[in-house]
């Protein structure tokens, strides 16, 4: 995955993102694919030793991004202990509300759910 390929898709396809919020996926970004520390992403962001808030913000923020480039494929993750990253899939793309990649939808006929509605009543 190209550095530009990312930024021509977050900003084709993503909502605008803040100043802060640009900052931090342009470090992402020019990590390419390493993970990053939540440390170092404080220290790079708000030129200060991280401390629990500081790193609060940052995970608020990350979260933010997500939800703001959820149209686009990619998305930061974090692997607990190691860091953070930014990784491209099509199952990361949501359009509407919900999208459950593990649920199938069955269709149907009438007459099959007919079926289904008498065989529940006799149940009863």
């Amino acid at each position: 995955m190209e550095k530009e390929e990312i930024r021509e898709k977050i900003k084709e396809r993503g909502e605008p993102l803040g100043k802060t919020e640009r900052r931090l996926m342009e470090y992402l970004i020019e990590k390419e694919g390493k993970r990053v520390r939540i440390e170092e992403i404080v220290k790079e962001i708000y030129k200060i030793e991280s401390d629990e808030n500081s790193k609060n913000s940052i995970r608020l923020m990350i979260y933010r991004i997500n939800y703001k480039i959820r149209r686009t494929g990619i998305k930061i993750i974090n692997k607990r202990g190691i860091g953070y990253y930014i990784d491209e899939r099509k199952e990361y793309i949501k359009r509407g509300r919900v999208k459950n990649k593990y649920r199938e939808i069955k269709q149907i006929s009438k007459e099959e759910l007919d079926e289904i509605i008498r065989n529940l009543r006799k149940e009863r």
